[in-house]
Order: structure tokens, then sequence, then C-alpha cells
């Protein structure tokens, strides 16, 4: 058989082709059976779950141009009109006219109230009616009018809510009333109830979406003024109430024009956002957006907004027709009938029901373990029926188990065939369906043998030549073999009809082929009858069969129809439910839609023209069953059950009974309970005041139910329900006999009038200076008035505290702190030497501190004076050291002042203070006279002898000469042929210490250019080489000077120095006295740094910390590190200044000397410099903003190759690499200063 999905409606057999052809409707009457989604009755299975549809219908104002014809729609004689308002309405009307009962519907205009209105000649006169915004209403981006509220705005505009939903969704769970008609009533043409779509105000379509996503994701509150103004529940509810999750959510968004209150971004968030959906009670939801774009408004706009909301591009529609069209495409596409695919297509809770499901066993198949591999199986098989029609390639189809034939996840849709082998391969009408069978017992068809049988059951036994030796005559048939056995094929054979009998261009004849000569009892290839000489003809409807095809009137359109045996006199269209059906060429009726039993539902059910009438529900019990309540019975009115007759529900009242029937007795509102301001009670006794059950008397000066004239704490209780006793006076606080407690007993507005016991005796301490006093109410208590009672006891020679002894117990010994210039020792001061003292009575009524210690100016003395936590600190006095005299003389001397002498080869530097001694630093004394030239021992006499010759200048025999521009001890030339040593020549000289000429000497060349020399000692270790050059640990080796006659030496060869200060060979100050840190020595370990602390750490920046072309900086505390853009290509611009590769706003016009320009101030402004050429004599750089001595600012930093550092930034220049290691690592020496400009 072909292969097909087959559907078993009420026992019959409807065959939908595979090739495109819907699914089959049929609708019958209902009858009342059980749901059932394995019946063949429709009628047994559930209802579909009905897509819902928020129409969501533009009335800006743009809504009044015109379209340029008139609708299709009229009021009486009236046209609606020919503007796109009058279009949109019409087009509506005929939506919900189409489709109701098929689809449900809500409506939504934009955020703007209608009033006023008045019709003429049943008509609408819109210029009659009154517009206003909503409370709260904000302006929009291009627009203001009908904007909508924005409760708290923010980028995406999502608080917007811009929408009126003036016809809320009809729910599709239980049996609500239609609201069709409340739909109609906004499309009729008529306004006289201020209900119809109108034109006015701004396009807020992103607010009207954002209401949209609130409405159903929740409820949507209508702001005021909305006309009802109730609070609209979401029409999605929960599983346990019917909900089916796959129901189709849905918004049409008609619109004229393009975002005008928002921006077009926003409106395209706030469809991505419902698309993105929200859960419910359970169940996720996702809801599509349907743009239409009538008749303006930008194309990529509207296409923007409905790709967002996953339906890809808007409808474009310019009148009524189109826009009809557009809406119907998008409600039908919602619509889905049931196909047989396991999924349940129109969400009715079953899964192809209706259709055949097969099994495919004990034949070829396509086998499979997971879901993945059987939808594999089914797109091959598929895809093969485009290649092997019209059956496709069954072998293909999954494999399919009994067991998985019930259920609808696996069940097979295609009929997968059943072949012959006594197996009901597909699990329908039996085994081998289809299949002719022959013999005795009847077996399978096999292949023809000569044996005398029929085997391939054809009801020709030993035919097609299967006896090759053996001729028996038979009758001559026309199958292109000799049957008679007389050595000729097909000979003798007449021409017999064809085609059809009926009508006469489809009959015809067959004529067999040539007989042509063979072995007796052979067969010749392509013999048999030709084709049939007949006509066909293109099929009409008349009962025959033109095209000859053997079904008459095939492929005819339908025509309307009602089904044999239907009832005449039913009423179609309007509110009937009955439909017209659709009857093929010579078929059956068929989607017709008859009468069922009425229901009270607005709707014409029987379809005789009446609408609810004796409908399903009515006559049944109703009402509450909660006494003293008793149910009534249900009728219809106006599409509705309700509940008649009974006793319902009465007002609650305070008598211990459930009155209003909700099962709580006694709950408010009561309807006997006493009026607002009037519930007030006094809990006495009494008939003055009474309701209902309960009296009481007032007090004197009070009311029934207040306070009258009373005082607080006076006042009333509260009427209360105490159920079947009725009401009671709960609470209430009356007068009562006045105590001493600070409280208005008796409420007369006087607290503790009256006397009390005690009140006037005499009380208090009687001993001098203390005096006694009287008992009396003070305050609230019962106290000892104008007495002098006792004191602290305080250093001033009188008896304070009243014991009879003078000045006792005062607390000397009490730590304290000495007075000092808070604003000259700012903040802590508490570490040593400062220390508190200790309370003393000075004789005079008071105290005084005793042995404390205060902070001092500072001094250079290894004591923290001013005790701030900083020994001997450089810096301001009183603070700093700077300026400070020498506490312990000599020298007689103050931090900071020129020291030393600039005679000879000595230099001046400055006092400073080291490990608390006052030391000159920066200068150079007198050493040892050496033959080189300069005046070593600073006496004003270059290369003269030292005291008592020792040492001596130049060895014996030899004088200390100058000539070719250096110094050296030189013996005179011999009188020989050689007058000088190998290496050495003759030559004239001078006397370094006269200049006078001394004759011929032989003079050696010591030194030479020694920036290029490597000089080692004697163990081949390196004293000094070339600039650059690095030892072990990575130590920077000295670059060599010429020392005379010993040649070149490292800068501190021949050099001594004043302990604590040692010689450093390296940095700027190379071969001269300096204070014994890293600043001025270096660090000893590769890849160290100076800290401000004067402390080496391993420099956290390497070679590799930072992209090729990016500088590494460590940060303060040379703890971690930061990549930043280099400064080496930037070019600035004049009053700027390159910061980490950008140029940033500096002084301009630049400072004056002796102020820095402060970047961190806006704008950059100069300052003065805190640092003087006398600063850092420690070697470090100095902080101009601060003047505090630190690293410099080029320390650890790792600038790209060709760059150097320059204050804190690489430039070009240099190899590139690293500062590191203090005098070795900057390009500041000690003693310099940064600063930021």
């Amino acid at each position: 058989m072909s292969t097909m999905k087959t559907k078993l409606i009420r026992g019959v057999e409807v065959v939908t082709l595979l090739a495109g052809i819907g699914s089959l409707a049929l609708a019958f009457a209902p009858e009342a059976h059980a749901q059932n989604c394995a019946s063949s009755n429709p009628a047994d299975w559930p209802a579909p779950a009905k897509p819902y549809f928020l129409l969501m219908v533009d009335t800006s104002g743009s809504m009044t141009d015109s379209v340029g014809s008139n609708t299709s729609c009229t009021v009486g004689s009236t046209n609606f009109g020919s503007d796109r308002r009058a279009h949109a309405r019409c087009a509506v009307r005929n939506t919900l006219l189409a489709f109701a009962g098929q689809a449900n519907f809500g409506l939504a205009t934009f955020a703007r109230r209608m009033t006023n209105c008045q019709d003429a000649g049943g008509v609408c006169n819109f210029g009659t009616c009154s517009y206003a915004n909503f409370s709260g209403n904000a302006n929009g981006t291009s627009c203001d009018v009908g904007c909508g509220p924005e409760p708290s705005p923010n980028g995406d505009s999502s608080t917007r809510a811009s929408a009126n939903i003036v016809v809320p969704m009809l729910q599709d769970i239980g049996s609500p009333a239609s609201n069709v008609s409340t739909l109609l009533g906004y499309v009729d043409g008529s306004c006289a109830d201020s209900r119809e779509i109108f034109a006015d105000g701004c396009t807020p379509l992103n607010g009207m979406l954002r209401d949209a996503f609130r409405y159903y994701s929740n409820q949507w509150v209508p702001p005021s003024p909305v006309p009802g103004g109730a609070t609209l529940t979401s029409p999605l509810t929960t599983a346990a109430a019917g909900e089916r999750a796959c129901r189709s959510v849905n918004v049409i968004l008609l619109t004229d024009g393009d975002e005008t209150c928002d921006s077009q971004a926003n409106a395209v968030d706030a469809a991505g956002d419902l698309l993105a959906g929200f859960t419910k009670d359970g169940i996720s939801w996702s809801v599509k957006t349907h743009v239409i774009n009538f008749a303006g408004g930008s194309v990529g706009s509207t296409d923007a907004i409905a790709a967002a909301g996953g339906t890809g591009t808007s409808y474009l529609a310019n009148n009524e027709t189109e826009l009809s069209l557009a809406l119907s495409s998008i409600i039908a596409g919602s619509i889905a009938p049931e196909e047989c695919n396991n999924g349940d297509d129109n969400c009715n809770g079953c899964i192809d029901e209706g259709y055949v499901h097969y099994c495919n066993v004990q034949q070829q198949c396509c086998s499979w373990n997971t879901q993945a591999q059987r939808t594999t199986c089914l797109n091959n098989y598929i895809a093969s029926l485009n290649s092997n029609p019209p059956d496709g390639n069954l072998t293909l189809l999954p494999c399919t188990t009994a067991a998985q034939q019930a259920q609808p996840a696996n069940w097979l849709c295609y009929n997968p065939g059943d072949q012959c082998d006594n197996v009901d391969n597909n699990c329908t009408a039996g085994a081998d369906e289809g299949t002719t069978k022959c013999g005795n017992p009847p077996h399978c068809p096999t292949a023809e043998t000569c044996n005398g049988l029929d085997e391939d059951c054809d009801g020709t036994a030993d035919e097609g030549g299967v006896c090759p030796n053996q001729c028996t005559p038979s009758a001559e048939v026309c199958d292109g073999c000799d049957n008679d056995c007389d050595g000729m094929t097909d000979d003798g054979i007449a021409a017999v009809a064809c085609g059809l009998a009926a009508p006469p261009n489809c009959a015809g004849t067959l004529s067999c082929s040539p007989p042509q000569p063979v072995p007796p009892g052979g067969c010749i290839p392509g013999g048999g009858f030709g084709t049939c000489n007949n006509n066909p003809q293109s099929e009409t409807c008349d009962g025959i069969d033109n095209d000859c095809d053997g079904v008459p009137d095939d492929s005819v359109p339908p025509t309307s129809c009602v089904p044999p045996g239907t009832p005449g006199g039913l009423v179609y269209g309007g509110t009937s439910q009955c439909v017209m059906g659709q009857r093929p060429c010579g078929g059956t009726c068929q989607g017709f839609i008859g009468p069922s039993a009425e229901i009270c539902d607005g709707i014409d059910n029987d379809c005789d023209g009446t609408v609810d009438e004796n409908p399903f529900g009515v006559g049944q019990q109703c009402g509450s069953n909660f006494p003293p309540c008793t149910p009534g019975l249900t009728a219809c009115v106006n599409g509705a059950i309700v509940c008649q007759g009974g006793v319902g529900p009465q007002p609650e009242q305070c008598d211990g009974i459930d009155n209003n029937c909700n099962g709580t007795a006694d709950e408010a509102p009561l309807v006997d309970a006493p009026p607002p301001g009037q519930n007030g009670c006094w809990p006495l006794p009494g008939n003055c005041c009474t309701h209902d059950n309960l009296s009481w008397c007032p007090p004197p000066g009070g009311t029934c139910n207040g306070v009258g004239t009373l005082t607080q704490p006076c006042n009333t209780g509260t009427l209360t329900c105490s159920g079947s006793q009725g009401w009671v006076c709960q609470g209430g606080t009356p007068p009562a006999a006045e105590v001493c407690d600070g409280v208005d007993n008796d409420c007369d507005a006087v607290p503790d009038d009256g006397s009390f016991p005690t009140e006037g005796q005499a009380c208090g301490n009687p001993t001098p200076p203390c005096q006694q006093g009287v008992i009396d109410c003070t305050n609230g208590s019962l106290d000892c008035v104008g007495d002098t009672p006792p004191g602290q006891e305080i250093c001033n020679g009188i008896d304070d505290n009243c014991d009879g002894t003078i000045d006792n117990g005062i607390p000397i010994g009490g730590p304290c702190v000495a007075e000092y210039d808070e604003l000259l020792y700012p903040g802590d001061r508490d570490n040593p030497p400062c220390q508190p003292g200790h309370f003393e009575c000075d004789g005079n009524g008071g105290l005084t501190c005793v042995g404390g210690v205060g902070p001092n100016p500072e001094v250079c003395d290894g004591i923290d004076n001013d005790c701030d936590g900083t020994i001997d600190e450089t810096g301001v006095a009183p603070d700093g050291i700077n300026g400070s005299e020498n506490p312990f003389p000599p020298p007689d001397a103050a931090i900071g002042e020129v020291c030393g002498t600039d005679e000879g080869a000595c230099t001046e530097g400055a006092w400073a203070c080291v490990n608390g001694q006052f030391a000159c630093l920066g200068s150079q004394g007198p050493q040892v006279e050496i033959c080189d030239c300069n005046d070593n021992d600073c006496n004003g006499v270059p290369d003269n002898h030292n005291p008592n010759d020792n040492p001596p200048l130049c060895g014996e025999g030899s004088d200390c000469v100058a000539a070719a521009g250096s110094c050296q001890c030189a013996a005179p030339c011999s009188s020989g042929e050689f007058k000088c040593p190998a290496g050495q020549v003759c030559q004239e000289v001078t006397s370094s210490e006269t200049g006078e000429v001394l004759g011929d000497y032989c003079i050696a060349d010591n030194c030479g250019d020694c920036s290029t020399k490597t000089n080692t000692d004697v163990d081949g270790n390196v004293l000094c080489a070339p600039a650059g050059s690095q030892g072990a640990n990575c130590a920077d080796i000295p670059e060599c000077v010429c020392k005379g006659q010993n040649g070149c030496q490292p800068p501190c060869f021949g050099a001594t120095c004043s302990a604590p200060l040692v010689c450093t060979n390296i940095g700027e100050h190379a071969g001269e006295c300096v204070v014994d840190n890293c600043f001025n020595l270096g660090c000893p370990n590769c890849g160290e740094v100076c800290t401000d602390l004067a402390e080496c750490i391993q420099n956290p920046c390497t070679d590799d910390s930072c992209p090729p072309n990016e500088v590494c900086k460590p940060s303060d505390d040379f703890l971690s590190f930061s990549c930043v853009p280099s400064c080496a290509n930037v070019d600035c611009k004049d009053g700027t200044i390159c910061q980490d590769g950008v140029c940033v706003p500096s002084c301009d016009p630049a400072c004056e000397p002796g102020n820095v320009c402060d970047l961190s101030q806006d704008p950059p402004t100069c300052v003065p410099d805190q640092c003087t050429p006398e600063s850092c004599p420690n070697g470090g750089c100095c902080d101009s903003f601060t003047g505090a001595c630190g690293a410099c600012p080029c320390e650890g930093v790792i600038c790209p190759d060709e760059q150097t550092c320059e204050n804190g930034e690489c430039v070009l220049g240099g190899e590139g690499g690293g500062g590191a290691g203090g005098a070795g690592g900057g390009s500041e020496g000690g003693g310099g200063s940064t600063n930021a400009g």
C-alpha cells in the first residue's frame, strides 16, 4: 500500500497523503462521551487550548489620515469612513467575527481616556469627544500627549506604562462569559458610551509592549483615571486549574507610525523581553509579538520589533482588506491542526489523536536507541520520498516494537507496510494485509518453477519460460511467448477493448505486438499488448470520469453543503455555532459544524435562531451550603449562569453566627458595628450608655464614647465583638486616686496634685558644708528638696563630700598628659621618650600634672624627640631636623650648613645627621699626597712631600714630574745608548710641585683612556671596567679612572673616609664619601630595588612582566606592578605633559624657579618646591611636594627596547630594560628632587 498517515474518525478511515495535504477537520454534534485521547470519535477528545491574542491598536492622532477609500463596514447606511481609524476598526471587526470561538482576544489602546462622546444618527461623532492623559503622564522624547506614566525612568524605559486594556482577555479555562460582544462594542461605529477605537495622542510602542508583559506575567493595574479602574489579572493560570503550557500566547501590535515617546531601541527591547518570557505558576511562557505596519512608519523599525518579538518581519497593510488579510494570516497561523508527528499540535492534551499508530517489526528497518537516532531515521526516510516516490524507502523507517506502538513518543505515524511472512509487521489489520496468497494451504507468492503449480499466485502455472526443454501447447495469449508451441509468439491474437466503457473518450483498443519466430515455447522481450488508444480529457464535476483515471470527478473544488439527514431550518452565521460544510465533487460533506445541546454562553448552540434557551446547567443546585445559607437553582442570564432562589448570605453582625455564609463568623465589616468615631466605651458599670447588648456609665468628665474633659492617661476602651457574647468593652483607663508618680492619675490635667505620706519631713546630710531640705513630690517621685547634698571631694581645703574629713580620697596619682602645643606637634605623640605623668594636688584647690614628658623639637641625637615614631627625620622644624643645631658640639654647626673645604682636591659638603651624630656629607677631605698633579692634602701645593716623607711621594732616585698632561714619578734619563727602560721615553719635564724645568726624565704612560680599560687584581677579579659592565649577582662594576702612576683604578682607589661614611665607586658621587646605604652603593643581588627605606627587596617587574611595547612600573611599596603605555613616541603640545603614554594638562605658563607643578589639582597649579640642594644627604631622591627622601622615580621601572627612563617615564634613547638597585638603577642620583611637571 502507499505510505500514508491514516486518520480514523468514528470508524471512517480518513487518509491524509503526506505530500502537503492539511489535516482533515470534521465536526459532529457533541455526544455525552468522557474525554478519551485514544477514541476515534472527535467528540471524545479534549478541546484544544485556544491561542491568546492581545490586540494592541494604534490610537495616535495620525490614525485620522486618509486611506483614500471607504471601508466595507457601515452603521445602517452610513459608512465607517475613509481614514486609517475607520479601516482599522472595520478590519478588527471582521477579524473578531471570523475567528471568535477559534481564538481568544483582548483589546488595548494607547494611554488616553476618551469621554463625553456623542453619536450623530447612530454614528460616532469623534469631534464631540474629550481626551485626557492618565495620571502621572511622563513626556516622551519627541511627543508628550498619551505617552503614559514612567514612575522610574531608566536606560531602557522599562517602567513606561502606555496601554489602556479596555477589554481583558477571555480566559480559556472553565466557562467564562464571552467577551466578543464587548470587543465588538469598540468597533461598531458608535461611541455614545465613549467606547470606540479613537485617534488622539502620541505613539508609545515601548510602553504599550511593557504593559502587555505586565498583564500576561502577573497583572495590569490601570492608572487613574480609568472607568471601572479594576486591576486585570493575567489570563494565564495554573496547571492544576487546567492551563496548558503549549498554549500560543501573542501580542498583535497594529501601528501606523514609529515610536515617539521613547527610543526605537526601547520598543525593540520590550518585544525581546516578551519573547524571552517569564515563569508564572510554575509554567514558562514566551510571548510572540506580531507587528502590522499600517499605512505608515518605517518598515525597518517595525521589522526590528517583529524580529525581536520572534515573528521575523512585520506585515504591511494599506487598507481594510490588506489589514484583514494580515490579521487572518497571523491568527490562522497560530491555530494548528493535529498532525501525526508524536506531538500535541493542537494543544488539547492528546498526541496524534484520530490517527492510526503503527509498529515496525520482523522486517528490515532503521534501528535506534536514543530519540536523536530515531529522529535521524525519520529524517532519512522523509528525504527518500523525493528520490523514491510515492512510498519512499520503507527500510529507512525506525524499528518500532508493539510496546512502542502504544507510546506516544515512539509510535510510528507512517505505514511501513506488511511483508508476506505470516507476521503482522505493522500491527494493523492483521498479518500480511494487501497480499494475495494461493495454494492449499494458502502461501505467500514465491518465484515460479516448472512444477505445474502457480507459485507466484498470478493465476498461471509455470509461466515465464521456467520449463526450457518442454513445450506444452496451450491457448495463445498476448504475452510475448509461443504458448501454442507453433514457433511464433502472439500469433492470431485479436485486439481487445481497453480503457473504460464510459465515457466514450475513455474507450479504446489494445493491439498485441506483431508475431515473432522463436523456438517452440520461447519468448521475446517487449512482447504483449501495447498502450490503449483512448482519449482522456480534463475532469469536470459531472459524474463522468473525464480524465479516464477510474475516479469520476476527482480534483474538483468542493461546494458548500450539509450532511444528509441534517435537519432543516438551521440558522448559520451570526450568533449561531453552525457552519456549512464543504463537499468535494462526488464526495461527502466535510467540515460541517452542526447543532449541539444549548449551553449558557450567548451563542445559539442548537442553531434555531434563539440564544441560550433551556441551556444545559440551568436548574442545578447553586449557592452556599454554609449555614444559615441554603442553596438555590441556576438560571441563564445574559449568557452566564447565575444563582437564583435559596437563602443567600446576609450582612455579617456580631452574634457568633456566620451570617454571610463564608465559613467565618463575625468578621468585619459588621452591620451592627458602631459608627466611625463612636466605638469608645468605659469599663464601668451603669446604664447611662448602650450599644446593642452592652451598657455602661462614663466617669465624671467623660462622655459615652469619649474622654470629654478628662486628660491623659485616661482613655476609653474599644467596643469589640465577642462572638455569641455580643459586644464587650475591651481595654480603657478610667480616673484613679492620685499618687506621686509623675502621672495625672485622676486625669484633671494636674499630675501629682494632693498630699502624700512623709511629704514635708526633714531630709538630707546636716554635716557642713551640706544642708538639710524637706521631702516633696518632684518629677514624679518623693525627693529631698532644698538640701545641699555631698559632692565629689576635690583638692580645695573643703570637706566636699561632707564625711567630716577635708580633702580625703582625692585620686592623686591618676595618669595625665604633659601639656604641649598640638598645632606644632599634631597627631599621636605617645612614642618614647614621651610618657604620661600623674596628678598631684597643688594646694590651691586644683591638680597639677607631674612627671609627664611631651614632644620637643627633633634634633640629631638618635632620639625620637618629637615622639612621632621616627628618629632624626629630615624636614621642617620642629618635626624635622633641617637647620637644627648640634646638641652635642663640637662641631658647633647646624644641619644643612656648609662643611669641609674647597682647597685643592678637597670639596665642601653639608652637615647631616648619620646614626644620631653630625657628619659632613658630600665633602672630600685631605688625603695622603700622591704624585697625580693634584693637591691631595689640600695645603695649597700640589704633589708636595708628605710630612716626614711618610709615605714618600716617589721612590728613591725619582722625582714627581709633569709631562704629557699628567704627573708621575720618573728618574732622569741616563747618558748611555738606552737612556730609558723599555716602554719609557726620554723627554723634558717640569716639577709638578713648583713648575720648575727639571730637564730630561724617563716618562711612562700609566693610564691612557681609562674608560675603555679593564683592571683586575692578582686573582683575576675585575676591579673596574667600561661603563655598563656587571659582575657576579648583577653587581655594577665601577668605571676605571686615572690614578696617576697607579694607572687606571676604581674611583675609590687610595680614598679614605671617616666613619660612618664610606666611599662609593658608582653613581654620580663615585669616589666620594657617602652614607652607607643602597641609595649610594646600589643593591648586591640581581633584580633588586632600593625602597624608600633604603632597603633592598626583589623588584616585582621583570623583563617578561609586560608586553614588549609597554612599560612595567612597580607600585609605591614595590610589592606589585602595572603595565602602562610608553611616552617614547608621544608628542605633547605646550601646556601638557606625558604620563603613562597620555598627554595630561600641566601648568601653563611653566612654574617659576623654586616652584613645581602639582598635577593633582584641577587645574594644575604651581606650588613651592619643598626640596633644596642640601636635601637628602642620605643619597635618596627628594619629593618636591613633601620634602621626604626616598627611592627615585625610575627605581624598578623597566622600559621597552631602545628606551630609557627619565623622571619615572620611558622616552627614546638607551637600550631599554630596567632601573633597579639604587645608585645603579635610576635616572636621578642621590640628593636629587622629583616633581610632576
